[in-house]
C-alpha cells in the first residue's frame, strides 16, 4: 500500500484557524495517551483526515512512532504551544 510519505517529499499545509483546534487534540491525545493506532484518537474528522494529519506530523518530527505506539517529541511539544487554541 502507497501511503502520503512514500511519494514526492510532502509540504506541510498552512495551518488554518479551524484545523488548529483538530492538530491540537491530536498532539494532546498522543501526548497523554500514546495510542497504537491513529484510528484510536477519537475526533470528529474522518478516519482519513485524521490519517493524512498524523502522517504529516510524522514526517515533520512533530510526533513519531515508538514500537507500536505514537509519541509527541519536543518540536511536537512546541507546536502544541503555538497552537494555543
Amino acid at each position: 500500500m502507497t501511503t502520503f510519505t512514500d511519494k514526492a517529499k510532502p509540504v506541510f499545509f498552512d495551518i488554518k484557524n479551524d484545523q488548529k483546534p483538530l492538530i491540537k487534540n491530536l498532539l494532546t491525545v498522543i501526548e497523554q495517551h500514546n495510542p497504537q493506532h491513529a484510528a484510536q484518537i477519537e475526533t470528529e474528522a474522518s478516519t482519513w483526515h485524521v490519517m493524512f494529519l498524523m502522517e504529516q506530523l510524522d514526517y515533520f518530527g512533530f510526533i513519531e512512532l515508538v514500537g507500536q505506539h505514537w509519541f509527541i517529541t519536543f518540536d511536537g511539544k512546541d507546536l502544541l504551544n503555538r497552537l494555543g487554541v
